[in-house]
């Protein structure tokens, strides 16, 4: 299964992230086809992945050898 159909499939529809200079970027999930194209919107392939889905802000680890890189989640508010 593609990452970003298992993610918007649990009702997620944005990630976020810090970039080098401190300011935060966001990536709408329905703009992103594949996992891949994720990764090339990310400039990074990550090793492994690890979700964790029960923190306060949910968010995907990417671990690229020994660095660690947090992405964000977020749903759209439920009206």
């Amino acid at each position: 299964m593609e990452l970003i159909d298992f993610l918007q499939n649990e009702g997620y529809s944005k990630l976020s992230f810090t970039l080098k200079n401190q300011s935060e970027a966001i990536i709408e999930l329905n703009e992103v086809m594949t996992t891949n194209h994720l990764f090339e919107k990310l400039a990074m392939v990550p090793d492994r992945l690890e979700y964790y889905p029960f923190e306060a802000k949910p968010y995907l680890l990417f671990i690229i050898g020994t660095k660690r890189f947090k992405v964000y989640l977020q749903k759209n508010p439920t009206i």
